[in-house]
């Protein structure tokens, strides 16, 4: 029982069901699981569905269907070779990467992997900021005014001649003598 102590003190949400010598089973505690410092928490399709679902007023079907039509959209840009730009998240392009060499990690034996295709994302300054903690509050936007302003009076447009007219050559002046130096 020594072991299932150990396994207890390390991860107390833990509750081993068997023991033996070389192996403890142990099942959470928690339904949803206990995020710890070592493992993140994965926000996958679920969870971006669920978010969609409570922001945008939509149905979980609905949600769903926009979640698929967004991936679709961009992995159609991406094939077609252009360019995909969200503004304050950064962009998504294929980038080439060329042949190179590289060793077996098992075998140890020198092997050539091809040229290929990637997908790459660089992240918007705002995303690095944000993720870095290093946003800064939106500004709200100025109050309107209270009165309306006066419309301007508008000038017709002053129409420039096709082309100027050309420029007499400016006369030059004559140079001065330089005085000659007497030795």
């Amino acid at each position: 029982m020594a072991l299932s102590n150990c396994v207890r003190m390390a991860r107390p949400e833990a509750r081993p069901i068997a023991v033996s010598r070389c192996s403890v089973v142990c099942v959470r505690a928690v339904a949803g699981g206990v995020p710890t410092p070592d493992k993140k928490t994965i926000v996958g399709k679920g969870k971006l569905v669920e978010s969609i679902v409570k922001d945008a007023d939509l149905t979980p079907a609905q949600a769903a269907k926009a979640y698929e039509a967004f991936l679709q959209t961009m992995q159609s840009a991406l094939v077609n070779g252009d360019r995909v730009t969200l503004p304050g998240f950064g962009s998504l392009e294929v980038r080439d990467r060329s042949a190179r060499s590289a060793r077996n990690p098992r075998t140890g034996e020198p092997m050539t992997i091809e040229a290929c295709k990637t997908a790459a994302f660089k992240p918007a300054a705002a995303l690095k900021d944000a993720v870095n903690g290093r946003a800064a509050p939106k500004a709200e936007k100025p109050a309107a005014p209270a009165a309306p302003a006066k419309p301007k009076a508008t000038k017709p447009a002053a129409t420039k001649p096709a082309s100027p007219a050309p420029k007499a050559p400016a006369a030059k002046k004559p140079a001065a003598a330089k005085p000659k130096k007497s030795a």
